[in-house]
């Protein structure tokens, strides 16, 4: 595995991780806005990808390099989180974070599946992350549209 494609996967680790920590901090804000069972699948989903990243960066031998990009863009990604959020606990707020964070992290699955080549593990890995996020997109749009139906 070249050195650039276990960086980017680096930082599909941190949106793992990242999207993971949110879920789990704003849990009581966000069951406003969606059922337990959902937010805990969505929870559950982040946490299974960052640990399928680390198994086959390490299997490649590229550990090292995976993870301290992941801790790099992590700490880019909650400065961002920090910025926008602030400590505002509105799900709506939350959701729009949201629609951002969940259409970056998909683009850095295309990304990747776009560099995986032979490599079919990494591509297949990538397409189901991009899958989860995009569908999580979609699901943070619709939830954007009802909320603004309330209001």
């Amino acid at each position: 595995m070249k050195e650039k494609l276990a960086k980017k996967l680096g930082e599909l680790l941190a949106f793992s991780q990242v999207g993971h920590d949110l879920f789990e901090r704003t849990r009581e804000n966000m069951l406003e806005v969606w059922p337990a069972d959902e937010l805990s699948l969505t929870t559950e989903e982040n946490l299974g990808f960052a640990e399928q990243i680390k198994i086959l960066t390490d299997k490649e031998k590229v550990s090292e390099i995976t993870l301290a990009k992941a801790e790099r863009t992590k700490e880019k990604l909650m400065k961002m989180q920090e910025l926008y959020l602030g400590t505002d606990t509105d799900p709506v707020e939350i959701l729009e974070w949201l629609s951002f964070f969940e259409g970056a992290a998909a683009a850095h699955a295309s990304l990747v599946a776009g560099m995986a080549g032979e490599m079919k593990d990494v591509l297949d890995l990538a397409q189901e992350i991009n899958a989860f996020h995009r569908k999580l997109s979609e699901k943070v749009s619709a939830s954007l549209f009802e909320a603004g139906k309330k209001s």
